[in-house]
């Protein structure tokens, strides 16, 4: 007994050795190229995902700003007044803001600046008034006074009255192109 099972020992490590043998084959050539096959295509799934999202948001982007570009078109241009006029915008802005029920203790012009396409000349405008009238009037400012942007403010409650604030509006006016500085 002993004499056959040392030929029958030989041919059971030789059919391993061969199982062995093609399995690792069918690994080397079958799984392996497969799996590496898998994880490249599911690689390449993702970075296309990745950029089909972020051209999406350029997508997304590019409406947004055709959208506002188409309403600034469709605006009228802002006509500029020379700066010779200031007197007649100071007088404007105080009715402005005394029909928005705020109390003025200073409306102040300064020098204006002199620029290729506008003078800018600032304004400083203090006094008091509700919160809301304050936020009222600053949302006005920019229908009625489009030549008017507001490079500032500031707005504290009073301490002796909690419905009345004080405020200090930095304005800045456009005026026309070429106007003499020293006009006021």
């Amino acid at each position: 007994m002993s004499g056959t099972r040392g030929p029958m020992w030989r041919i059971d490590v030789a059919g391993a050795a061969v199982c062995a043998l093609v399995l690792s084959g069918w690994y080397g050539l079958g799984v392996r190229p497969l799996a590496s096959a898998d994880a490249a295509r599911a690689s390449v799934v993702e970075e296309i995902a990745a950029r089909e999202e972020r051209s999406e948001a350029v997508a997304r982007t590019a409406r947004t700003v055709e959208a506002q570009a188409d309403a600034v078109r469709g605006k009228q241009p802002v006509r500029l007044v020379p700066v010779e006029q200031m007197n007649r915008r100071v007088a404007s802005l105080n009715e402005a803001a005394s029909r928005g029920s705020l109390r003025l203790d200073e409306l102040k012009p300064g020098s204006p600046t002199p620029g290729v396409r506008h003078s800018s000349v600032p304004i400083v405008l203090s006094g008091s008034g509700t919160y809301a009238a304050a936020a009222a009037f600053l949302h006005q400012l920019r229908t009625e006074f489009p030549d008017v942007g507001v490079s500032g403010f500031e707005l504290r409650a009073d301490a002796a009255d909690a419905r009345s604030a004080r405020f200090v509006f930095n304005l800045v006016w456009y005026a026309a192109p070429g106007a003499s500085p020293a006009a006021k």
